[in-house]
C-alpha cells in the first residue's frame, strides 16, 4: 500500500483545528493578565454563541424539545458550558499553559470511566492499562518526579482544577449521548451554547479594569 502524498481539504481542517486548539491555552494565559477568569470565561462563551447564532437559526428548522429534555439541556449547559469553562479558566490562571494542555487531554480517559459508570460501557484490559498509565502521567506532570506526593508546587492547585474541568467535560460528553439519539448534534450544541451564555451574562463585566 503506497503512501498518499499531499494534503486533502480534510487534513487542512484537522491541522487548523489542532493548531487553534493548541494555541488556545497560550493566548488564554496571556489574556488572563488583563481579564479576570470569570469575565474571560464569559466572553469565551458569549462571543462564539453570538457569532454562531445566525448559523444555528438558519440550519436548525425545528427547535422544539420536550419539557423533560429541556431541563436536561439546562443541566448539560450548566455542566459542560458553565462549570467546565469556569474551572478551565481558573485552573489555567493558577498553573502553566503546558500543564493545562497536558492535563485536560486526559478527558478521554474520564469519558471512558464515566461511560462505564453511566452507560455500562465495558472497560477492556487494554483500556484499564491505558487509564493506569494516564494517571501515572497526571502524577508526573503535577509532581515532576517519582518522589512522594507533595503539595508545595506553585501550580498544584491549578493543576487539580484543570483535572476537575476535564472530569466535568467528560461527564457532559457522556450525559449528552442520550439526547443525541433524539435530536441533532446541531440542536443540542445550539441549546447548550445559548443556555450557557445566559448563565455567564452576570459575569461579563471585567473586574480587573481599574484594578
Amino acid at each position: 500500500m503506497g503512501i498518499q502524498k499531499g494534503f486533502s481539504i480534510t487534513d487542512l481542517y484537522l491541522f487548523l483545528a489542532v493548531t487553534i486548539w493548541g494555541s488556545d491555552y497560550l493566548f488564554a494565559k496571556i489574556a488572563l493578565r488583563e481579564v479576570s477568569p470569570m469575565s474571560f470565561a464569559a466572553m469565551r462563551t458569549i462571543i462564539p454563541t453570538v457569532i454562531l447564532l445566525p448559523f444555528f437559526i438558519k440550519k436548525e428548522k425545528n427547535w422544539s424539545v420536550s419539557a423533560r429534555n429541556f431541563l436536561w439541556l439546562i443541566g448539560l449547559a450548566f455542566l459542560g458550558s458553565f462549570i467546565n469553562r469556569v474551572f478551565w479558566t481558573i485552573g489555567l490562571d493558577l498553573t502553566t499553559a503546558s500543564n493545562s494542555a497536558l492535563l485536560f487531554s486526559t478527558s478521554p480517559i474520564f469519558v471512558l470511566i464515566a461511560s462505564s459508570l453511566f452507560l455500562r460501557t465495558e472497560v477492556t484490559l487494554r483500556s484499564a492499562v491505558g487509564i493506569f498509565i494516564s494517571f501515572v502521567g497526571i502524577f508526573l506532570v503535577i509532581q515532576g518526579h517519582w518522589k512522594g506526593w507533595e503539595m508545595s508546587s506553585e501550580t498544584f492547585q491549578g493543576d487539580l482544577i484543570i483535572i476537575a474541568s476535564s472530569i466535568f467535560w467528560a461527564l457532559f460528553t457522556v450525559l449528552a449521548k442520550p439526547l443525541l439519539k433524539e435530536y441533532s448534534s446541531l440542536k443540542v450544541t445550539a441549546y447548550v451554547m445559548i443556555i450557557g451564555t445566559i448563565f455567564f451574562l452576570p459575569f461579563l463585566p471585567n473586574e480587573k479594569i481599574g484594578g
